[in-house]
């Protein structure tokens, strides 16, 4: 047989296979990110007498993000930018978030992608649904060589999601959100989503505003997972949807004398979806 012949069956068998993993992988994608955004219709916001009992400095937060007599998002469509780095010694690396958030449900996705170079890119996936988290990584967004589940990032999907409930704030107030004071300017939280507990502690500056969030959260490096102190500090504040919100923030990794800043995220764009 003619070995450009033989090249050519080759390369159709190749491409077809490609095409096969795109498709898989985008409708397994899609069909996730439909399934968690069914709800009933529901308005939410909350009037401060049915604030009594919640800490001084998260009345003034909601104040502050003008969240008091306004309807709450249900459901947010958001796009960030960002630049990450994957341990102390490497390269800065930017990275592009769509991110769809359901409230109701306590459900949110993440895609993303990362530039290595021009023309080549890392796309990732991140599930959260029915307290459960489910990540995947795309190699040149096409083939997936990276999956995992299980109680770390289960944990770490739980962190996310009280990270995004600080972008409709109204959200702070429900159930499985619980406050007390612990010292002027500061608050100590729990979160109880299923079997997950998370506890962090909040810093308000004079005005208001949310400056720091402290806790631990799952490091991942060569296989293992770590449990490091992690902190979150908010530089900025823009008004989205009528509403106040952390549009700046720095990640870090590590005790304060041995502190490292992984990743920063800016909020660009917020959609009611």
């Amino acid at each position: 047989m003619d070995p450009n012949m033989i090249f050519l069956q080759i390369a159709f068998v190749v491409i077809l296979v490609m095409i096969g993993f795109k498709i898989r992988n985008n409708i397994y994608i899609d069909s996730f990110c439909r399934e968690i955004f069914t709800l009933k219709d529901r308005t939410l916001f909350y009037p401060e007498d049915e604030l009594r009992g919640y800490p001084v400095e998260i009345i003034r937060y909601l104040e502050y993000t003008q969240s008091l007599h306004q309807k709450a998002q249900k459901r947010l469509k958001v796009y960030y930018r960002g630049m990450m780095k994957f341990g102390p010694q490497k390269e800065w690396r930017r990275f592009r978030l769509k991110n769809g958030i359901n409230y109701e449900t306590q459900s949110y996705y993440l895609l993303g992608c990362i530039s290595y170079f021009p023309g080549f890119h890392i796309r990732f996936f991140e599930g959260f649904k029915n307290h459960k988290a489910r990540f995947e990584v795309f190699l040149g967004s096409m083939f997936r060589y990276l999956e995992g589940e299980g109680h770390e990032l289960d944990h770490t999907g739980a962190m996310n999601y009280f990270l995004m409930a600080l972008l409709s704030p109204a959200y702070l107030t429900r159930e499985y959100f619980s406050f007390r004071s612990a010292g002027e300017g500061e608050v100590e939280s729990e979160l109880a989503l299923g079997d997950q507990k998370l506890t962090a502690s909040m810093v308000f500056d004079d005005l208001g505003r949310l400056r720091l969030v402290r806790s631990r959260r799952f490091y991942y490096s060569k296989g293992t997972f770590t449990e490091l102190p992690w902190e979150v500090k908010v530089e900025k504040y823009d008004e989205f949807l009528g509403h106040r919100i952390p549009s700046v923030l720095d990640f870090y990794y590590g005790r304060e004398e041995n502190q490292i800043l992984y990743s920063r995220l800016e909020v660009q764009k917020m959609y009611p979806d």
